[in-house]
Parts: C-alpha cells; sequence; structure tokens
C-alpha cells in the first residue's frame, strides 16, 4: 500500500501482515488475502465518498496477479476495467485534487506493470499507453521529476 493513502493504508495492513508477529504474507496467501480486502471494501464501503478504496484496493492487488494463469489474468483484466471506472465516477463526484491526482498515477503505475508482465505484443502496448498516461498527468501538475520516474 501507498503510505499516504491514509485509511486505506491503516484498513490494508490487516489484510497484508500477520497481526501476531507483523510480517507481510507471502506468496499466495499474501495474494488470497488482498483479494480478500477486495470484497471487504466492496461490501462494506459502497458510498461514493468511499470509493476510493475499491480503487486503492484493485490497485494493490493486481501487482501480485499471476499473468501466466488465464483465470487470474482474466480477473486482472477486471480490475483493470474497474479502477477506471470508479476513478471517473470519482471524478464527477468531486473535485479531483492533488492526492486523488497521486492515486490516479499510481494505478496507471499499477496497470502499466500488469500489462507488462504479460508479455504480449498487445499487452506491452497498453503497458506503454498506462505509462504515458501517468507520464502525463504528472506534467499537467508540474511535477516533471515524477514525469521522468513514470517514463522509467
Amino acid at each position: 500500500a501507498v503510505e499516504d493513502d491514509g485509511p486505506y493504508f491503516e484498513l490494508s495492513t490487516c489484510f497484508e501482515s500477520c497481526p501476531n508477529c507483523k510480517q507481510l504474507y507471502q506468496d499466495n496467501l499474501h495474494y488470497e488475502m488482498l483479494k480478500s480486502l477486495i470484497a471487504f471494501v466492496d461490501e462494506e464501503f459502497e458510498d461514493m465518498e468511499y470509493r476510493h478504496l475499491q480503487v486503492c484496493s484493485r490497485r494493490d492487488t493486481i501487482r501480485n496477479v499471476d499473468v501466466e494463469n488465464i483465470e487470474d489474468r482474466s480477473k486482472g483484466e477486471a480490475m483493470v476495467t474497474k479502477m477506471l471506472s470508479v476513478m471517473e465516477q470519482l471524478k464527477d463526484y468531486d473535485h479531483w485534487i492533488m492526492g486523488d491526482i497521486k492515486l490516479e498515477v499510481s494505478v496507471y503505475n499499477a496497470i502499466s506493470n500488469f500489462y507488462y508482465r504479460i508479455e504480449t505484443e498487445e499487452s506491452l502496448n497498453k503497458s506503454k499507453l498506462y505509462e504515458e498516461m501517468a507520464r502525463d498527468l504528472f506534467r499537467k501538475v508540474g511535477d516533471e521529476g515524477g514525469a521522468i520516474v513514470a517514463e522509467r
């Protein structure tokens, strides 16, 4: 999770690390816990003012999708669609502020990474598209350093 996600960071911690020893969950358990986080957030935080939690949970989970597994890859595609859809709803609902722009950039980076890992020509083109969207968003808000990092 990204540290400046505020309440989401606190919420996601219990799905990412053991409450006793504080170590991060590993491998498949980590992925399964993140999928549980999506289900929890979708059920408990339906109101528009909390929709960013739905985006954050998918952003963190898509980074762990097994792109070699066709079923998981399909779920990853569904996460992409949901994240983009919810972000558009949020833009219509409220003024998009700097914190939201950081969220949007982190989502574009996560989507870019997802497509990059699939390694087909089509997916690599999608990866590049989302990487460019992140870069352009940084430039739009005057963060040239962020734009350079977004270009990798």
